[in-house]
């Protein structure tokens, strides 16, 4: 009998794995700023740079694999002002490009303006990384 309820047990836990940790770290599937995923038209209304706070630590992620591409972009990001607060490779999802991930309506500005500074188009709402910004660096950076 408890060799039963140690197996059933484990297919939950098996099942939960499955179905429910994917979703928690899928950062491929978020849609992109710029992108509407209802047809109508979206603002490309700049925003203001009174709006960029240089104070948010950002983080720099290296998704190519060639070594010290975080480190290079990181330098980047710190000769404009900016604090680093992590400069590593990317655990997450393998990525199709470079994006600039941003938590929250106030970090837009602050996603938009790296997205310059970088030349990176792609900018993406999610809290699913837990930092406030993260640029991640694909394939083709």
């Amino acid at each position: 009998m408890p060799l039963m309820i140690f197996g059933v047990v484990a297919l939950c836990v098996g099942l939960v794995a499955f179905f429910i940790m994917p979703k928690m770290f899928n950062t491929t599937s978020m849609p992109l700023v710029g992108v509407s995923t209802s047809g109508a038209p979206l603002s490309t209304q700049p925003t203001p740079a009174s709006a960029v706070d240089k104070n948010v630590p950002v983080d720099v992620f290296n998704a190519t694999g060639i070594p010290g591409l975080a480190a290079q972009y990181a330098g980047r990001v710190t000769s404009d002002g900016w604090p680093v607060g992590l400069s590593a490779n990317w655990a997450g999802a393998p990525q199709a490009a470079s994006v600039v991930f941003y938590s929250g309506i106030k970090q837009k500005a602050n996603a938009e303006a790296l997205s310059v500074l970088l030349n990176i188009p792609a900018v993406a709402e999610t809290t699913e990384l837990g930092l406030s910004l993260a640029v991640v660096l694909g394939p083709g950076t």
